[in-house]
Formats: structure tokens, sequence, C-alpha cells
């Protein structure tokens, strides 16, 4: 038979908390009073509630005589966590993702209020990740969901749960909520002029004194021509270039905005880019290797002459500031954002337009789908069309072909 009350103390005084009292196997034990928190019970009413619920719950097997788990259940969720990161290093797994693992897992445990693993219920985070709709995409909601599954699936494999409550009903994929976005391809000679456009922009741009604020009446002051200093041309001159070789590598590589962010000057050995793999999450190699045009690679090569081996190889702006350098790009070339069909000509259209560009050449979709790094075949069709220690992303042919057109990119276009 149990019972509730407050203990002696050694002081002869009687305890501030309520204590259970029971006997097994002959022995007299005590356990706390606490509340799901925690914290310890000091009301009688709520001591005797939490009696009918012990008795109960040892019934049923819950109180860890029967139930193995109980312990892992009460465990701060950040020991489990600490756990997964280590046994998934062990595994062989880079740096960025783990780092990337513990970043997401953190954000989502601490904005969900998981404090222990009991808390992780499906119910909570399917709280906080509808709560990120409309700021965050499918695609990275569902990139969230997945780590926390391979988190859980993991629990349970060591042991420490015994099901893993997240599933397609429990919390079910999110769906994209929009059409995706169609791209236009470039023509060469758009091409050409974005990069010249991106090589001029910056000098083009403060050499207009544009009148600053509005008058009391709402007129602004005519713009005029600005004064720059030779040093101050010779610093944004530098900035157009480094502009317009990001330009030529998106071309040249096929690589992504966020890929060539993490790209860094050691990575460029002479006509290649050798970039780690789990840089551009890749696990099947240790290194993706870019072969750059003989243009690209000397300009590259001269413009990081005095940067060190962990510097940015380009300085990437991030996807909101690209996006809107890249539409002034765009009108200080004279080209328009979207094409006749409500295709856009943003920053990602240029792998677009180097895939149609190998693919008018003769270039066969095996080839091309190395080029993108895509996985499957029919991406490289449907969107982009009308392994080892080193896996280079493209063959003679292709290399050939990219060499001439970033030659073509750096000619000057025909005087009228």
């Amino acid at each position: 038979m149990a019972s509730v009350s407050k203990r002696t103390l050694p002081s002869g005084q009687k305890s501030a908390g309520f204590y259970v009292f029971y006997r097994e196997h002959g022995s007299l034990k005590r356990e706390k009073c606490v509340t799901p928190d925690g914290d310890l019970i000091t009301n009688k009413a709520a001591a005797q509630q939490y009696l009918s619920e012990w008795m109960q719950a040892r019934v049923n097997g819950a109180m860890g005589l029967i139930d193995p788990f109980k312990a892992s259940l009460d465990t701060p969720i950040g020991v489990h966590l600490d756990a997964y990161l280590v046994a998934t290093a062990g595994k062989g797994t880079s740096a960025f993702h783990l780092a990337e693992l513990n970043r997401v897992l953190t954000l989502t445990f601490a904005a969900a209020s998981v404090k222990r693993l009991r808390d992780l219920t499906p119910n909570r985070l399917k709280a906080y990740l509808d709560s990120r709709l409309s700021t965050r995409s499918a695609t990275t909601l569902n990139r969230c969901r997945q780590y926390l599954v391979s988190f859980v699936n993991w629990m349970v494999a060591d042991g420490r749960l015994k099901v893993n409550p997240i599933n397609s009903k429990t919390l079910p994929r999110y769906q994209p909520n929009k059409a995706p976005r169609r791209r236009a391809a470039y023509t060469p000679a758009q091409l050409r002029s974005l990069v010249q456009a991106a090589l001029t922009y910056p000098v083009a741009a403060q050499s207009i004194n544009r009148g600053g604020r509005p008058r009391a009446d709402g007129t602004r002051p005519a713009s005029s021509p600005a004064t720059l200093s030779l040093e101050t041309v010779a610093t944004l001159s530098r900035l157009g270039d480094e502009r317009a070789l990001m330009y030529r590598v998106l071309i040249a590589t096929g690589l992504r905005r966020g890929e060539l962010s993490r790209v860094q000057v050691g990575h460029l050995e002479g006509g290649k880019l050798a970039v780690p793999g789990h840089l551009l999450k890749v696990k099947t190699v240790q290194y993706v290797v870019f072969l750059l045009p003989p243009t690209l690679a000397s300009d590259l090569s001269d413009h990081v002459a005095d940067r060190n081996p962990n510097d940015s190889l380009l300085t990437v702006p991030e996807p909101s500031n690209l996006s809107g350098l890249h539409q002034r790009h765009l009108r200080h070339a004279g080209l328009p954002a979207t094409d006749g069909h409500g295709r856009h000509y943003d920053v990602h259209a240029i792998r677009r337009t180097v895939a149609l560009f190998l693919d008018k050449r003769g270039v066969s979709e095996t080839k091309r789908k190395r080029y993108l790094r895509h996985k499957a075949s029919g991406v490289t069709q449907i969107h982009y069309g009308d392994l080892g220690h080193e896996r280079p992303t493209c063959s003679g042919k292709v290399f050939a072909l990219l060499s001439k057109l970033d030659a073509y990119l750096v000619s000057q276009p025909p005087t009228a």
C-alpha cells in the first residue's frame, strides 16, 4: 500500500513538498511528488492526485519498473542530440552536414518547446512547421522533417525509444503551395551583354548623382554627373571584375549560387576547381572537379592572387541581394526581366541556358546531366532541355564548347 505525506528531515522539521511512501521487497521506499515540469508538489490535494496517477502508472508499468524507456523519455533532448551527432560523425558524415543537422534540429526543438524526449510529439512538431509555412518553402520544411525522422529512427535503433511517432499520417510531407518558377534561356549574345554590364555597372551607377532626397514640395533635384576619385574608380572597377567573374564561373561550371559561395581560393588548382564533395552535398566522392576555360582560369588566378587559401574564391551576395543586383545588371544591359511567355531571366536561368546551349550542339543527355550534376536524367531532360576520389563534371567536348563560350563572353560586341 502507498501513501503521501511530508518527509521528516534530520532537523526534525517537515519537508516543504510531499513524497510517496511505499514498500517493495520488504523495504520502505519513497519518491518525490513532482509536477510534469519537475517542481516539487507542496499542496496536499495535488499530492493525493499525484498518488492516484502514480499507482495507476505503476499498474500500467510506466514508472520505470517495467517500462525500459522511462529514463530515456525524461532525458533532456540535447543529450540525445549530442549522442546522435557523435554516432553520425562516426559514419564519415562531413562536418558541414553535421553542423547543418545540429543547427536545424536545435532551432526546431527550441521553437517547438521540446525540452525532453517525451515532449517530441508529432503535434508539437506539426504546429511549429505549420507556423513556418508563410515564410519557408515546402522543400525547406520537408528537409527539416527528414532530419527529424532520421534522428528519431536512430533513437529507435539505439534502444532509446520504442517506436517512431513521426510518419506520413502524423506529420505528412508538405506540398508546394505554388507552381515552380519558370525560367527563360539567354542567348549567347544576351549572356555577353550581361557579363559586360556586370563589369561596368559599379562605376556607371556611382558616376551619376541622382539628387538625393525629394524637396519639401515633393519634387526631386535633377540628376547630374558625379566626380569620382581615381582610388574610388579602381575599387569599383575591381568590384565589377568580381561580378563579371561570378557570372562566368556560374556559366562554366554549372554551380548554383549557394555552392559558389562555399568555394575557396585554395580549391583553385591551375586550370580547374577541385571542390570537396561535402561542400556541394555530394557524399559519393571526395572532390568534384570543374575544368575551367583557359581565359577564365587565368583571370581568376589574377583576381585572387592576394587572397589566402581559406578565403572565398568570390564574394557572392545572399539570395535576396543577388536577385536585386541581377535585375539592375539586366536593366544596365538593356535586357528584359521576363520573356513573352512569363518565364524569368534570373540567375538560376544560367544553368538552363548552358544546358540548352550544349543540347543544341549535340551533347548527349548523359554528359549534360554530368555537367548539371543531376541525380536523375528526367530532371535534366524535362527542366533543362527542348563516383571515386575525383569526379570531373564535363567531358572533352563539353569543355571545348564552354571554353569557346567563355572566350565569346569576354570579347567586345561589334559596334553599330
